[in-house]
């Protein structure tokens, strides 16, 4: 989506919302003021449009369960043909409705990292490969283990054709005939590599196009999931024996107890260690495998549901304002947060990854990808098993669509639980205070511009390795252009032109509402908000161990503030629905 499109977009939900004010769960969307006499020709046209979707109920469209053939699309096929649940409500409604979803709900994302193995690991009947996501992109960004030998082998021939005696002309086409060989060689591994490429594409189709797809969960495709669990089981007939990878592994870096951790009489470090041995083995830790096909490395994760509640109010929030906190943190020896640039250079606000810029390119993204949708812009996902399957038509259209961004950009943002008494609100308040004093309200910032109680920068932060994953991924359309990632590189250039968030880079998760959003991270790992915390590495680090330092008593008044962070009440609804009605 283009910087103007995303601009248009948030503009018409911004003037939607201005002409009248949200009826949260009514019939009507948008309640519109009255046309004066004389007002502008420019404005009465766009109430005009706007007055065409106050009779569409965007609280019903976020509710509708789908059906294949659906004869409420516009001359779409309805649900599918491939699809991760039937409605968007079905993920999203953990703590009410617009929240986040338990596991069971994940997305599953299959990715295709190129990670060439050492000619000299390859004996025997196993290969040698990384343990960590980030020795794989180590390994496809700084070098090619392949290219290893080839430039041995160039450079021997170099000395051999050489003239021992020193002859510059003898020496110049010893080095020349050197060039020819390594540039053969690179034609060779090129080669190579697109053989795999398409060995991987029947695999998954979409790989010939992205190096992350969506292994959705159900079809209404006949045979899908017996082409699924072939995927989605590793089980690549007609390649090479795979061998298992287990990934995310940590080496041990991260898990000593520093001087902080160390004094501690309770023992922080080991508890610390102990809640990510729980998370290690607990039971979606085989969400994240990896198997060795070629040249590639490909690996399953998941990807959480997130929470809507306040969402209109995070696409209010301006890129001057993000950006103003990624130069504030710039001064912070600990931390480095940046603002996350899409390919037309708007900020990322939603998203694990911070991949969309606007609400409506989130939510509509989302219709295509989870509920198979076609709707404007945004096609829906392609049918692996058949590439020239394409709908008539589309199954929202742009009021809809409009109505139902409409809807979840009045979801009631949360807000922190009322007191009990004085006794609540100074342990609270104590929570926060040491909260803060761990570091963690660096990036877990209270309010960011005019929006209060968020807790989070939007910006994204290295999380470490053991967090690692997959990067950016999207819905698998046949006929699109294939387009490259960006990596972080030694290059301070490269990094300048870096968009999208990095494997390990992570947009800070607002914590709004937090009590009422388990499991927690971005693959839903962390049962616990004291697993989540011991999970955060890389710039995170020493907040950790700086949580992991405070006393029994302490730790638990930092959890008690956090859950104190609730899901909007059934009040809280009310209160707006009678709002919206005036």
């Amino acid at each position: 989506m283009s910087g103007s499109r995303v601009t248009q977009q948030r503009s018409q939900v911004k003037a939607l919302a201005a002409w009248g004010a949200l009826a949260f769960g009514g019939a009507g969307v948008f309640a519109l003021a009255t046309n004066a006499a004389d007002e502008p020709v420019e404005q009465r046209a766009q109430k005009a449009a706007a007055a065409k979707v106050v009779s569409i109920d965007g609280a019903e469209i976020f509710a509708r369960e789908w059906i294949p053939g659906d004869a409420r699309s516009h001359g779409g096929d309805g649900l599918g043909p491939v699809f991760n649940d039937s409605s968007c409500v079905a993920c999203h409604n953990q703590g009410g409705v617009g929240g986040g979803g338990p596991a069971s709900k994940n997305v599953d994302i299959v990715t295709a990292f190129h990670a060439p193995v050492n000619q000299q690991q390859r004996g025997g009947n196993s290969v040698r490969v990384p343990t960590t996501l980030p020795g794989l992109v180590f390994q496809s960004v700084f070098g090619q283990l392949d290219n290893v030998p080839v430039q041995q082998a160039a450079d021997a021939a170099a000395e051999d054709q050489a003239d021992p005696a020193g002859d510059p002309k003898e020496q110049l086409a010893g080095a020349e005939r050197a060039a020819e060989q390594r540039k053969k060689q690179a034609e060779l591994q090129k080669k190579l590599m697109e053989a795999d490429r398409k060995r991987l594409a029947k695999l998954h189709p979409g790989f010939a196009f992205a190096n992350s797809v969506v292994l959705h969960k159900d079809a209404t495709y006949g045979g899908y999931q017996t082409w699924r669990s072939q995927v989605g089981g590793m089980q690549f007939g007609g390649f090479q024996q795979a061998t298992q990878v287990q990934m995310f592994v940590s080496d041990g870096a991260d898990v000593v107890g520093t001087e902080a951790v160390a004094s501690n009489p309770s023992n922080g470090a080991l508890l610390m260690n102990q809640l990510k041995q729980e998370v290690q083995f607990g039971s979606n830790r085989g969400n994240n495998t990896s198997m060795r096909q070629g040249s590639f490395v490909v690996t399953k994760s998941q990807r959480n549901t997130t929470a809507l509640f306040g969402a209109g109010l995070i696409d209010s929030i301006s890129e001057e304002t993000l950006v103003a906190l990624e130069e504030a943190q710039s001064k912070n020896p600990l931390i480095s947060g940046r603002v996350a640039r899409l390919k037309d250079g708007s900020p990322g606000r939603f998203g694990w990854k911070a991949q969309k810029s606007s609400l409506g390119d989130f939510v509509l993204t989302a219709c295509a990808v989870e509920v198979g949708l076609n709707v404007p812009e945004h096609p829906q996902a392609g049918l692996p098993q058949d590439l020239n399957y394409k709908p008539a038509g589309l199954d929202l259209n742009q009021d809809q669509c409009n109505a139902l961004i409409g809807y979840i950009a009045g979801l009631p943002a949360p807000a922190q639980r009322k007191f009990g008494d004085d006794t609540d609100r100074n342990y609270i308040h104590g929570g926060q205070a040491l909260f803060a004093k761990a570091g963690c309200a660096d990036c877990h910032v209270e309010k960011v511009g005019e929006v209060a109680g968020i807790f989070s920068d939007l910006l994204l932060h290295d999380m470490g390795p053991e967090l690692g994953d997959t990067g950016s991924y999207d819905v698998f359309i046949p006929d699109s252009t294939p387009e490259g990632e960006l990596l972080l590189t030694g290059d301070p250039d490269q990094q300048k032109k870096l968009t999208g968030a990095t494997r390990q880079e992570w947009r800070t998760t607002p914590l709004w509402g937090v009590r009422d959003s388990a499991p927690y991270l971005h693959d839903g790992r962390a049962a616990t908000l004291a697993q989540a915390i011991a999970m955060h590495g890389g710039e995170a680090q020493t907040s950790t161990q700086k949580f992991f330092a405070l006393s029994d008593a302490e730790r638990f008044q930092v959890i008690s503030f956090m859950k104190s962070l609730i899901a909007p009440t059934q009040e809280a609804e009310k209160t707006r629905k009678v709002a919206s009605a005036r």
